[in-house]
């Protein structure tokens, strides 16, 4: 079976000040005017609902690539670690590529309230389960942020600007056991497990900007969330998800009538593949291009899957 790898964590909680239940819309804690209590008042006897409220913010926000606004959100100072400059390619019209990645990550500075707490499960045990190794070792919760702007070449399935974020958490046993989370989040999907891992997929904010997901992981053997990974990315948005399901039927249909016309090769033919794209950018533009025209609507895609690339096979 394959093995299935916990993602890197970044961790968050805050505090802000009214839930969203109160106000009728996501609280921003930046523009909050109000006398704030202090975190730790604040977390209370249910650090748990505490973190799963700061979780909701952030993923209903659409704001998670503002460090600003996230380090607002968990009440906790974050400040920038490093930036890296990646170049990946120079681009060409035969060798469409990622021109540039900009990686920056953000640490958490100064006094922390996400930390162990008394009477939390400091341990964290789980056994040996379809190629997943068994851990048993102290843990302890901490917090991880990064951001990513990829900027593209011209190519079919790519945005010229594309921005990723991650948010994780690691170490949630040692803060709060979470079992389940319907009561803080109710736009939970139901569990899915395999390798030895369940997963709890919760969306948040969707449009035609951003989409928005959280993860909660856990571990055969323990009933607790070893870690949950916050993800915000363009590509989730509704509108280069309807983009890329047009954009693919199109590249698909020129790929059919330059088969009709051509005969048929082995797989192994790299000139034909390159003629068959190239076809399919003559007929469908290049990705970003056909973004560009895609009007805002805010509707989701059309049922069925999204496509995140494209490698056409040959004529056979």
């Amino acid at each position: 079976m394959r093995r299935v790898v916990l993602p890197v964590v970044i961790l968050l909680v805050v505090s802000s000040g009214q839930s969203a239940a109160q106000t009728g819309a996501a609280a921003d804690p930046t523009t909050e005017t109000e006398p704030q209590r202090p975190i730790p008042e604040r977390i209370g006897a249910d650090p748990r609902g505490f973190l799963l409220e700061r979780m909701r913010i952030l993923a209903e926000s659409g704001r998670l690539a503002d460090p600003e606004f996230v380090s607002a959100t968990l009440g906790i100072a974050l400040r920038e670690q490093s930036a890296r400059r990646l170049s990946n390619a120079r681009c060409g019209a035969k060798s469409p590529a990622t021109e540039r990645t900009d990686l920056t990550r953000y640490a958490v500075t100064g006094e922390s309230w996400f930390k162990s707490l008394p009477g939390a499960a400091a341990t964290l045990r789980y056994p040996d389960k379809d190629g997943n190794p068994a851990f048993n070792s102290a843990v302890s919760p901490e917090l991880a942020y990064q951001v990513i702007v990829m900027i593209s070449c011209p190519g079919t399935m790519a945005l010229d600007k594309e921005t990723s974020v991650l948010l994780e958490f690691r170490g949630l046993p040692a803060f709060s056991c979470i079992r389940s989370v319907d009561d803080h989040l109710p736009a939970a999907a139901p569990s899915r497990t395999a390798d030895g891992v369940t997963t709890i997929l919760v969306q948040g904010k969707h449009d035609d900007v951003v989409g928005t997901e959280l993860t909660f992981y856990f571990r055969s053997g323990d009933p607790c969330a070893v870690a949950a990974a916050m993800v915000q990315e363009d590509r989730l948005s509704y509108r280069f998800q309807r983009t890329a399901q047009k954009h693919r039927a199109c590249l698909d249909s020129a790929r059919v009538a330059y088969c009709v016309s051509h005969k048929s090769t082995s797989r192994q033919d790299q000139s034909q593949l390159k003629e068959i794209i190239s076809e399919g950018v003559a007929r469908c533009g290049h990705f970003a291009d056909a973004f560009r025209d895609e009007p805002l609507s805010g509707q989701p895609p059309a049922s069925g899957p999204v496509p995140n690339s494209y490698h056409p096979s040959p004529c056979d």
